[in-house]
């Protein structure tokens, strides 16, 4: 299915080529976990779009990895592939917090996986955090926090935890499975979260993202300025400066929808 999947955003981005007539300054490969591809498809992914779309001149090249993804291997595909910047979800540098959100690395994977993306040349790092989760205290925030700037990443993204309907998580609540973290609390953690990150030298540019000078996310502040920009893949959404789309979010429906465009 990967490899299949992998085929059709190629076959996309070469449908649709001629929709944005703007230069192409950003790419970012992410709404889900790209990294999961592996080195083999992500290498196939990259060339792929490079033969469908221009992208000679990009300035920002975006990949989401997962830590438990990271290797030698895969960073020095990325770097091959032209990638400059890696957004990681880190969530929390506090196992018992990890393992509640069923996450697959621990925190020494974690911080080995950041020291290892520095250290084989992707210089651009943004790590996502996660307050608010259940049995979360403000001191253990602050201990992943302080341990997250530690690692001096050029970007920091926090989320307060939400709970989706219809989620494992929502239902566990609905269950009395666990607590949400109290609104007096999270407001105390996102307090503390401004005060350290502005502390440290991190500008806070949008409600959830903080950057050193200079490193806030290029492809991200477009879409807040209007720029036109090319989504591909399921539920990924365009705008081509008049018209915002999506495309359908069942993957196997994208793909059928992909095929029947090819053989019309």
């Amino acid at each position: 299915m990967r490899e299949v999947y992998v085929k059709m955003l190629v076959s996309e981005a070469k449908t649709r080529r001629n929709e944005i007539q703007q230069k192409f300054n950003t790419v970012y490969l992410g709404g889900g976990t790209p990294s999961q591809l592996g080195t083999g498809l992500m290498r196939r992914l990259a060339d792929g779009l490079r033969e469908a779309l221009p992208l000679d001149d990009i300035d920002e090249f975006t990949v989401e990895v997962n830590p438990d993804d990271v290797t030698p291997q895969l960073v020095d595909a990325l770097v091959d592939m032209g990638v400059n910047r890696v957004s990681m979800g880190v969530q929390s540098l506090v196992d018992n917090e990890l393992r509640f959100m069923r996450r697959r690395h621990n925190a020494k994977g974690a911080v080995d996986a950041v020291e290892s993306l520095f250290n084989r040349g992707i210089e651009n790092i943004s790590l996502d955090l996660i307050y608010g989760i259940p049995g979360q205290t403000i001191d253990s925030w602050l201990y992943s926090l302080d341990l997250v700037i530690a690692l001096r990443p050029q970007h920091i993204s926090a989320y307060n935890l939400s709970y989706e309907a219809g989620t494992p998580l929502w239902q566990m609540l609905k269950r009395g499975e666990v607590n949400e973290v109290d609104d007096d609390t999270c407001v105390a953690m996102y307090q503390m979260l401004l005060m350290r990150l502005k502390e440290e030298g991190y500008e806070h540019y949008e409600i959830s993202n903080f950057a050193l000078p200079g490193f806030a996310s290029r492809h991200n502040s477009s879409y807040w300025d209007g720029t036109p920009y090319l989504g591909l893949g399921a539920a990924a959404h365009s705008y081509d400066g008049h018209v915002r789309r999506y495309n359908v979010a069942d993957l196997k429906d994208y793909i059928h929808l992909i095929v029947d465009q090819d053989v019309a």
